[in-house]
């Protein structure tokens, strides 16, 4: 889009130029701009596309999720490869994305599923790959076997709610947890709901820092949140006090996407409870270091943690 006035025509130097105008010329706020010059409507039910932010505003086709999928679906082979792989780069584009988005990044925005990019390609990763993104990650053909090797777990002398592990406590220079034995190393940091979104919000540039410490040293570092994506997305519906947390889980989703994007040692994944936390972990480490060419939100979605 140029950066043209849409009301008189008056062509800006750049897009603060344009906003400054509206507001000075034509006395408009940038919502009321958006939605008077260019409106944009639901594709399934017409219903006027609400306006957050101009890159909401223009990188989205449907007012819900639930909305996308039924038109989506109900498309030709064809016109649905064309609008899913359109879709997945004018993201690209617009975010300047350099890493195939994992299932985390694209469960939480406008857009189908990985394995919904599997159904429909037969391999997400060539897609990418043809689309210009770097991989972190290869297509789940056959997942490594669940050997019997039980692994040394140190805690963290920091956490204060520890799992059920049998374990060590010593301090770690990041993450919760480490996994270790014959097979390998892995580590973990732990998330409740709250963690997570003071750690996405207030507590971002620390744990940043946090990730670029573990990235210097060639570690990989696997965030464990204690509740499914779904969940957490409703967080303010069922979490004590949550009227009080000023974050919201979007906000919160889409510093987790900058990161995911920012640091390739990086994964998010949302399990359903501690004791499913301890059991996926476990699961994890014993895939040797395979687990770094996996994106694991997407494995446990077939059923393979």
């Amino acid at each position: 889009m140029d950066n043209q006035c849409g009301i008189c025509q008056e062509v800006c130097a750049g897009e603060n130029d344009l906003h400054i105008h509206i507001r000075r010329a034509h006395k408009m706020k940038q919502k009321d701009y958006y939605l008077t010059v260019h409106p944009r409507h639901d594709l399934l039910t017409g219903e006027p596309i609400p306006f957050k932010d101009k890159d909401y505003y223009f990188g989205h086709d449907f007012v819900s999720k639930e909305n996308m999928s039924i038109w989506v679906r109900r498309l030709s082979s064809t016109d649905q490869k064309a609008y899913c792989k359109d879709l997945l780069a004018a993201r690209k584009e617009r975010k300047a994305l350099l890493y195939a988005p994992a299932e985390v990044e694209l469960r939480t925005v406008m857009s189908p599923s990985v394995k919904f990019y599997e159904d429909t390609f037969g391999d997400y990763y060539t897609l990418c790959e043809q689309l210009g993104f770097a991989n972190k990650y290869k297509t789940i053909r056959i997942f490594p076997q669940n050997l019997v090797q039980a692994p040394i777990v140190t805690c963290d002398s920091r956490e204060q709610k520890p799992l059920d592990f049998d374990y060590k406590v010593a301090k770690l220079d990041f993450g919760d947890y480490k996994l270790s034995g014959p097979l390998g190393h892995v580590y973990f940091e732990r998330k409740s709901v709250l963690d997570f979104i003071g750690t996405m919000s207030k507590g971002f540039e620390r744990f940043s820092k946090e990730v670029l410490r573990a990235n210097e040293k060639n570690e990989h570092l696997i965030v464990i949140v204690e509740a499914t994506l779904a969940k957490v997305e409703r967080f303010h519906e069922w979490l004590p006090f949550a009227d009080k947390i000023g974050a919201t889980s979007n906000f919160a989703f889409s510093r987790m996407r900058k990161l995911v994007q920012a640091y390739p040692n990086l994964q998010f994944l949302f399990v359903a409870g501690r004791e499913r936390a301890v059991k996926v972990m476990t699961r994890i480490f014993q895939t040797g270091q395979d687990y770094k060419e996996i994106d694991l939100e997407l494995a446990q979605s077939k059923g393979l943690l």
